[in-house]
């Protein structure tokens, strides 16, 4: 009969009680060895059981089914990974029990309510290098993204106006809502991810969301049903994904620069075409200035 995850927790915290009062009391005469036993403890503390320790039940068995449709080909996925001897595997593949262990950690974090630039990892730093690239990139866009061409043929204060809000969090944190706005047409992904545990429960993920990193998504389980925009989870989905997968891309976030820049080229379209406005005014208003200069230069007086 096997021991229950809280009796190996009780075995383990037992053995490293002995362990240490081994060291106290062989150190208490002979220091020099000190290290020796301090390496003991450490390589113990790594061999203990994971699972039993954190009083986890071991995933048995992930399913995930991932499925586009829309404008173009329609796209499916479906993978269902085991738990064999202690290791996971899709297929004859082996998984990353690292990657089966970070999804089990971000179904467990609290929901996050509403999507913030903090869980986006939308860092001071990830806003200006995001920013720079996409300058870089719309010098060089062929008209195959409208946002990229038109930043790439503004003005310099309108390239301007567009670098200063896509960089000031405050701005971003106002604007970030409208990027998980549903929807736009001829574009329909799905994902859903069963999570069998050893004990009988199960968690199921779902997510129909067009937007970067599918969120929201809606989490059922034991517990209840909650919706999040815990990117975490979608970081971890695509992780266990294979690289061609249907969604994957979407999952993993890798277009949320590119989607950010949407949403502030909308913000933004006001200034941006007051600019345009005002550029214009003041060469009509120098076209003005250089007639009536030239209608001066060549007037002739009359006299009588």
């Amino acid at each position: 009969m096997g021991l229950t995850p809280f009796a190996v927790r009780g075995v383990y915290t037992g053995m490293k009680v002995l362990v240490l009062r081994k060291i106290h009391s062989v150190c208490e005469n002979n220091s020099s060895i000190l290290l020796r036993y301090a390496l003991l403890l450490s390589a113990f503390t790594l061999l203990r059981p994971v699972s039993a320790f954190a009083g986890d039940p071991t995933i048995l068995q992930i399913e995930i089914q991932s499925a586009w449709g829309g404008l173009g080909s329609p796209q499916a996925t479906g993978l269902v990974i085991h738990h064999e001897k202690g290791e996971y595997h899709l297929g004859s593949t082996r998984v990353d029990s690292a990657s089966v262990e970070s999804l089990r950690a971000s179904i467990r974090q609290p929901a996050h309510r509403r999507p913030t630039l903090e869980n986006l990892g939308l860092t001071d730093e990830w806003l200006k290098n995001a920013a720079d690239k996409l300058g870089r990139d719309a010098e060089h866009n062929d008209g195959s993204d409208s946002v990229l061409y038109k930043l790439g043929h503004g003005r310099p204060d309108q390239k301007a106006i567009f670098h200063r809000s896509y960089t000031d969090p405050h701005f971003m944190a106002r604007v970030l809502p409208a990027l998980f706005r549903c929807c736009h047409t001829d574009d329909y992904p799905q994902v859903k991810v069963s999570i069998l545990y050893a004990d009988g429960n199960r968690t199921t993920l779902s997510s129909d969301s067009q937007s970067e990193f599918m969120l929201p998504w809606k989490v059922e389980g034991s517990d209840g049903t909650a919706e999040t925009y815990n990117k975490n989870i979608s970081i971890a989905v695509a992780a266990i994904l294979p690289e061609k997968a249907a969604n994957r891309e979407r999952i993993s976030g890798s277009g949320l620069d590119l989607a950010l820049a949407w949403v502030v080229m909308d913000a933004i379209e006001n200034d941006w075409n007051l600019s345009n406005a005002k550029a214009r005014a003041g060469e009509a208003l120098a076209r003005i200035g250089r007639f009536t200069q030239s209608s001066a230069q060549i007037s002739i007086p009359i006299t009588m």
